[in-house]
C-alpha cells in the first residue's frame, strides 16, 4: 500500500495561528475559547441584559447569579427552569428540594413538553420514588412535544461570540462545542 506523506500546515510550522475556525478549536484541546467577562458584559449591555441573554451569559461563564437573574426577569421561561435543573442536578451542595423546584417550574412552564415530564421521572427514579416517576412516564407519553431548547442556546452563544468580534466561522464553530 502506498504511503502517504503528511506534512504540518504551513501556519502551524511557521507559529502563525490556523486559519480555519475549527483548527483554532482544537488546539485548545477542542474547548471553545472562554469569553472573558468584559466581553460576557458586553454582550449583556448590548441585549439590555434580557432574560435570553443572561441565560446565555450564565451558560458561558457558569456564574449561577446570572441564572438567578434571568429567572427574575422571566420566570415563566421554560428554558430557563430547564437550564437551571440542568445547571443543579449535578452539583453535591444542591438539594433534592433544588432540583424539584427547577423541575416544577419548567413543568408550568411548559405543560405540553414531554422533556420535563421525562427529566422528573429520572429524578424521582434516582431518589427511589419509583411510583412517581411512572407517572411522570405516563404523564411524558401524552404529551406532543419533546423540546430541549438546544437550536435557541446555540444561536445564542454564536450571538455573544460575534459579539466579541470572533468571525461567523468561529461562532458558529464555539457554539456548536460549547452546548
Amino acid at each position: 500500500m502506498p504511503r502517504v506523506a503528511t506534512s504540518v500546515p504551513v501556519a502551524e510550522a511557521s507559529g502563525l495561528e490556523p486559519a480555519n475556525a475549527f483548527a483554532r478549536l482544537l488546539k485548545n484541546d477542542g474547548e471553545p475559547p472562554q469569553l472573558s467577562r468584559a466581553q460576557i458584559e458586553t454582550y449583556l449591555a448590548q441585549n439590555r441584559r434580557s432574560a435570553e441573554s443572561l441565560l446565555t451569559a450564565f451558560r458561558l461563564t457558569d456564574d449561577r447569579a446570572l441564572l438567578q437573574e434571568a429567572a427574575e426577569k422571566s420566570p415563566q421561561d421554560p428554558r430557563i427552569s430547564c437550564a437551571g435543573w440542568f445547571a443543579v442536578r449535578n452539583q453535591p451542595d444542591a438539594s433534592l428540594e433544588e432540583r424539584r423546584q427547577w423541575l416544577e417550574a419548567f413543568e408550568q412552564s411548559a405543560p405540553d413538553n414531554a422533556l420535563a415530564s421525562y427529566i422528573s421521572a429520572q429524578d424521582y427514579f434516582k431518589s427511589g420514588q419509583t411510583d412517581r416517576a411512572i407517572e411522570e412516564l405516563i404523564s411524558a407519553a401524552g404529551k406532543p412535544k419533546f423540546q430541549s431548547y438546544t437550536a435557541d442556546c446555540v444561536q445564542n452563544v454564536e450571538e455573544a461570540y460575534l459579539s466579541a468580534g470572533y468571525s461567523e466561522a468561529e461562532a458558529k464553530a464555539a457554539a456548536c462545542y460549547s452546548h
